[in-house]
């Protein structure tokens, strides 16, 4: 029991029903949508990465099973915890919600959140009658997603990192590393049912004085000889982490949008719990899902991409990111060293560093100078085929990609136009 919760009896619930998201016929039209659309997200990621270093560092079926996994322990917390606080998702809007998150996506992959269509549809539903939601209990469960995903992040938003030459808000082009992770979340909502007078559930629970904290069965047009009652049912979330490194180490980066996520998580879902007794607080929880989400990720850019771009200290080239299973990855190379030399030839730019990989056969020796080191150490790279490094950009590259170029409408959109 936690505070009178039967925390046990829910947890088994939970795990009983949590499968059938995947395995049950009736889901298994939108699991695999849903799942296609995230394998599509990264087999992006894998073209792009082959596209400008031919080869590819995140393999697609790799991130799209570790999205699963990990989605699913997510999905377990995020069930609990709804359990927990209480959210009955009657007329909570997610007949709607699929079709708008998928919308978003095609607008642009980072808005494949419920954030921000949960947030869309409340106001609407304010605004406008239609749809017909239930405001706190929809921003209730994009509180307690967002909550689970900032505890996503911190354990696996490093996992999927992208080298690129990015172009920052003072017009220069630096090195960057782009962090993308989409996880798909099966959960177990609580939802009112309408029961004959006198029917007798079986393993039913008692819940304590104090749940659902997001409000009850007040207000429900209850039909003759009938009266409500919670169940549990299953559904599918997907959450998504979009972010850029220029200034910091993407862990780093990646614990403290996790820790900002939270923050933004935490509040929402006070106001949730507010909306439920203030009927005018709805207004600011809808406004807030939306806008305070996308404050998260511009702040969590704002001040990388104002940053100058990274130089070497002396003579030398750095590393922006080693590609896993190469010669370089083996030998000890990591992101941030600075090679100084190749078999005692002095290299101080990219090309270079190129020209002298090109002529070099191995095994061939070279002066590495890592972060806070004052003198290089050597490295011999005895393996034949090409090193794996990524340098940072010289100050006259140009950026590779443009961070934020839309989804699949917005590009067919821009090919419609330049065709006219």
């Amino acid at each position: 029991m936690l505070w009178g919760f039967p925390a046990g009896r829910v947890l088994v619930a939970i795990l009983r029903l949590l499968p059938q998201v995947m395995l049950h016929p009736s889901y298994t039209l939108i699991f695999m949508v849903v799942l296609g659309l995230v394998a599509m997200q990264y087999r992006r990621i894998a073209l792009t990465e082959e596209k400008l270093y031919g080869r590819v560092k995140n393999p697609p079926l790799r991130q799209t099973l570790l999205g699963l996994g990990f989605g699913f322990l997510g999905g377990i917390f995020a069930s609990f915890l709804l359990a927990l606080i209480g959210v009955p998702l009657r007329g909570s809007g997610l007949i709607y919600l699929w079709p708008v998150a998928v919308l978003l996506f095609l607008i642009n992959p980072r808005l494949m959140c419920f954030s921000y269509a949960g947030g869309l549809l409340s106001i609407a539903s304010l605004a406008l009658g239609f749809p017909d939601i239930n405001v706190p209990a929809l921003m209730g469960l994009v509180g307690v997603l967002h909550v689970t995903e900032s505890l996503l992040i911190a354990a696996t938003g490093a996992t999927c990192v992208t080298p690129l030459y990015l172009r920052n808000r003072r017009g220069k082009t630096v090195g960057g590393l782009s962090l993308q992770r989409f996880w798909l979340v099966p959960l177990v909502v609580i939802v009112v049912v309408f029961i004959p007078q006198g029917t007798r559930l079986h393993g039913a629970l008692e819940m304590p004085d104090w749940w659902p904290l997001l409000g009850g069965t007040e207000g429900l047009q209850v039909p003759p000889g009938r009266i409500p009652a919670y169940t549990m049912l299953p559904v599918l979330a997907a959450l998504g982490y979009s972010d850029v490194a220029v200034i910091s180490d993407p862990r780093r980066k990646a614990q403290r949008s996790a820790t900002n996520l939270a923050f933004y998580s935490l509040s929402l879902l006070a106001l949730a719990i507010l909306s439920a007794r203030h009927p005018w607080v709805r207004w600011l929880a809808a406004a807030y899902a939306a806008l305070g989400h996308e404050m998260v990720v511009l702040l969590g850019s704002y001040w990388e991409l104002r940053s100058d771009p990274r130089r070497p200290v002396g003579p030398g080239v750095l590393i922006l990111d080693v590609f896993p299973d190469t010669p370089a990855a083996r030998s000890g190379l990591r992101p941030g060293d600075q090679v100084v030399a190749v078999d005692g030839h002095i290299t101080s730019t990219r090309e270079e560093l190129r020209a002298l990989l090109a002529t070099t056969h191995p095994p061939y020796t070279l002066a590495v100078l890592s972060p806070g080191d004052q003198e290089p150490r050597e490295i011999v790279i005895s393996e034949p085929g090409r090193l794996g490094v990524v340098p940072f950009p010289d100050a006259d590259d140009r950026a590779q990609v443009q961070l934020r170029t839309g989804g699949i409408l917005v590009r067919w959109w821009r090919k419609w136009r330049r065709r006219r």
